[in-house]
């Protein structure tokens, strides 16, 4: 473009560079990305990704921002009793599932507090099925992560038959995608508000699992419960939800 010759030892520099910083598919660059996915996948609780930016480290500090969040003018009011409960509602119905959001708790505070208010009131679930999305390209359409997440409230303790069942009945080889879960906010965030509206009323626990782009692997037309990826996973989850 320039008319200037490139001498070889400048395009060695840049690639050596590139291979350094690991954006190169290299064997460094697997090297690094094997012991990372050793040293993550033997944890037991994740570790916190976003306490301190997206949300309070402090716990006062954030049952306080929370508390906010469902009391202040136009939204739904503090956390009363699961209607099932004595002295507690005696209408409305039992919520199976529920469409949360997974934006940050700052912009999605109104959402969230709407949807975990219902949660809270409306469900008797002592285990909660978290089908975050992948904000990353996956290998896997469904990456499962057997571990607890840590939060600023506390641990929210994953359960872990419940997902060894699920991994019996569809195995799952995660490889490198388990990695996706290590800084992904959006199961983090709804540990953060199970752990919120459950705190002194009762335990539950998580089966997180991290969802790739449906796209990627179903064809454009298709129904996705025929392609295997989907119905096998699906097919898994009802039965170990119905063995609970």
């Amino acid at each position: 473009r320039f008319g200037a010759a490139l001498p070889e030892a400048e395009v060695v520099n840049v690639i050596q560079r590139l291979d350094d910083a690991l954006f190169l598919e290299s064997d460094k660059f697997r090297g690094v990305q094997d012991r990372a996915v050793r040293s993550f996948a033997k944890l037991r609780v994740r570790p916190a990704a976003h306490a301190g930016s997206a949300y309070h480290s402090d716990p006062d500090d954030l049952r306080s921002s929370l508390r906010a969040t469902f009391t202040k003018d136009g939204e739904p009011g503090p956390v009363g009793a699961y209607f099932g409960e004595e002295g507690g509602r005696t209408s409305g119905g039992r919520i199976c599932a529920a469409l949360a959001p997974h934006i940050d708790p700052l912009r999605g505070a109104s959402c969230y507090a709407w949807t975990y208010k219902a949660i809270a009131e409306q469900c008797d679930a002592d285990l909660f099925v978290v089908l975050g999305v992948a904000h990353q390209a996956t290998k896997n359409l469904f990456v499962p992560l057997p571990m607890s997440y840590t939060t600023s409230l506390g641990t929210m303790s994953a359960d872990h038959d419940f997902m060894a069942g699920l991994n019996k009945r569809c195995p799952i080889d995660a490889g490198e995608d388990i990695l996706i879960h290590r800084g992904e906010h959006s199961i983090e965030f709804q540990a953060v508000y199970l752990k919120y509206v459950y705190e002194n009323r009762r335990d539950v626990s998580i089966a997180p699992i991290l969802c790739g782009n449906l796209s990627d692997f179903v064809p454009l037309g298709t129904d996705p419960m025929h392609v295997p990826e989907v119905n096998d996973f699906i097919g898994a989850l009802r039965e170990t939800i119905s063995g609970c």
